[in-house]
């Protein structure tokens, strides 16, 4: 009993549970190479627009502690560097790894991307609210779907679609 004592046996729970708001968030972010212009940078700085739209989203993952949240990156094509989770701290690591160049094919595919980030969105059938969050600074000029179609796709499946231009 001493040797068992000292061994110091544990019990393991590998099971834990979240509570979730049930918001989903889908980020998609543009890494196409016009967002490495300085234009939003203060005098004597280096600052490109990617530089801008990674720092605030970073922030904004920060502030949604409750909901899911995936990542889609695009250019000409659109990549998923995260599906939705509630593990902020491996998207953050995701979006820093990111970075312009990455996606070879060059072109801005706005719909597309839009059509993507839907797509993962209607795979959960358990959310309450759905929420779809593009970051660019360009017009479609790639792609097979336009973005006014791809809007409609999202209004169709629910979900809110926001844009954010840079730049």
């Amino acid at each position: 009993l001493i040797v068992v004592a000292l061994a110091g046996p544990r019990m393991a729970h590998d099971r834990t549970e979240t509570q979730a708001s049930g918001i989903d968030i889908m980020l998609v972010l543009d890494l196409s190479w016009s967002m490495m212009a300085l234009d939003m940078s203060g005098p004597g700085e280096r600052t490109t627009r990617f530089d801008i739209a990674r720092s605030v989203l970073e922030d904004f993952i920060g502030r949604r502690e409750s909901d899911r949240i995936g990542l889609i990156v695009f250019s000409a094509v659109p990549y998923l560097a995260s599906p939705l989770t509630l593990n902020h701290g491996f998207l953050v690591q995701n979006l820093n790894r990111l970075h312009v160049g990455l996606i070879r094919e060059l072109g801005t595919a706005i719909g597309d991307a839009t059509a993507a980030g839907v797509k993962r969105l209607q795979t959960l059938k358990d959310s309450k609210s759905r929420v779809l969050i593009m970051l660019t600074d360009g017009d479609n000029n790639k792609g097979d779907i336009d973005p006014l179609p791809a809007a409609e796709l999202a209004a169709a499946a629910g979900a809110r679609l926001y844009t954010i231009g840079i730049g």
